[in-house]
Formats: C-alpha cells, sequence, structure tokens
C-alpha cells in the first residue's frame, strides 16, 4: 500500500498542474488515512476527495481533515446515507449525501432533500443502475452541489453545473434535458464543446 502511495506521489509530482486525487472503495476510511497520505508530500497535492458510508468515528473525519489542513490540501466527501451515522457538523470542506433511487428507496427522497437543505448539506440522488430506461426517464435524479464536480458549456453559450457522472453517462436516455450525449466511446457531440472536472 505505501509503495503504491509513493508511486502516486510521483505521478502527482509530475503534474503540470494541482491534483484532486479521489479515494474511493470499499470502505476507505477502514485504513488509515493519515498514515497513508503521509507517504504523498507532493506541494501539487490540492485536494482529496473520498466516498465513505460515513461508518468511522467523527473523530476520524475531524482529524483527518486536520491533517490535510495543516498541509494546505483540502477535503471533500460523498457520503452514503447512514443516518445513525450523521450526528453533527464538522468543519470540513464539503460533504454531500448521496442517494440511491429505485422503486423501494423513492419514499425516502422527500425527507433526505428536506433534511439535508435544513442542514446546509450538498445532496445527489441517482438513479439504481440497474433499473430500466423507462424508470430512470423519471426526472427524480436531482442534487445540489454547492462544490459542482463538472461544468459543462455547450454551443449555445449556456452551462450546465448540475449533471452527476451517472447523469452525463445516462444523457442519452432521457435522465437529463435536452439528451445531447453519445455514450457510445464515450465521444461528445457538436451541441457541447467544453468538459471541465471541477
Amino acid at each position: 500500500m505505501f509503495s503504491t502511495a509513493k508511486e502516486i506521489n510521483r505521478l502527482i509530482e509530475s503534474s503540470p498542474r494541482p491534483v484532486k486525487l479521489y479515494l474511493l472503495g470499499g470502505e476507505v476510511t477502514w485504513y488509515d488515512l493519515e498514515k497513508l497520505v503521509s507517504a504523498i508530500q507532493s506541494k501539487k497535492l490540492a485536494k482529496i476527495a473520498i466516498t465513505t458510508n460515513f461508518s468511522n468515528s467523527t473523530d476520524y473525519y475531524i482529524s483527518f481533515a486536520n491533517y490535510l489542513h495543516s498541509r494546505g490540501v483540502k477535503l471533500g466527501m460523498c457520503c452514503s446515507l447512514h443516518k445513525e451515522y450523521v450526528k453533527r457538523k464538522t468543519g470540513l470542506d464539503a460533504i454531500k449525501i448521496e442517494f440511491v433511487l429505485n422503486p423501494e428507496t423513492e419514499s425516502l427522497a422527500d425527507e433526505i432533500k428536506r433534511l439535508c437543505e435544513e442542514e446546509c448539506v450538498d445532496y445527489r440522488f441517482d438513479y439504481d443502475k440497474t433499473q430500466d430506461d423507462a424508470y430512470r426517464s423519471q426526472g427524480k435524479n436531482v442534487s445540489k452541489d454547492s462544490h459542482p464536480r463538472y461544468t459543462i458549456t455547450f454551443d449555445d453559450g449556456s452551462v450546465d453545473k448540475t449533471l452527476t457522472q451517472n447523469q452525463l453517462l445516462n444523457y442519452q436516455n432521457g435522465q437529463t434535458k435536452d439528451s445531447k450525449f453519445n455514450t457510445e466511446g464515450f465521444s461528445a457531440p457538436e451541441a457541447c464543446r467544453i468538459f471541465t472536472l471541477m
């Protein structure tokens, strides 16, 4: 694991720009992330984004955020919703609740959205990938994101910062207004020329 971290450090150091590093799982917070990231000393590391089920202790996340801040590195978190683990606000730079929509969970969507907005927490509702296009075309995959990941600029000058990764990949099946993307080979059409990863 630490040899991999050193190789990641080498790759980051070779980047011409500041780097945002995504840590995804399994559940990455089973590891001592402070110790792991301490092997990545590049000054070009600007932000770490983790996806977590938020099952570790609150102190773990606060300590990790404080460690990163001491190095001038921001922390972003995308959390799957486990109500028992979300108890109080912390000093994290960005926290987002992600919720998967399917026929068994959609009845909770309005309440989760209300709670997130009440607590000023960003949220993202994405469709369960196992559902068919008819279900995934209902327009319930909403989001509020004060730290958008993607900026899409269309030929007409309009900009969209609300799309999730799942929506981008499923743009052709009606999940998003004015479906324009041809995902065969992940090529973008003339209608969309500028695509920026934030």
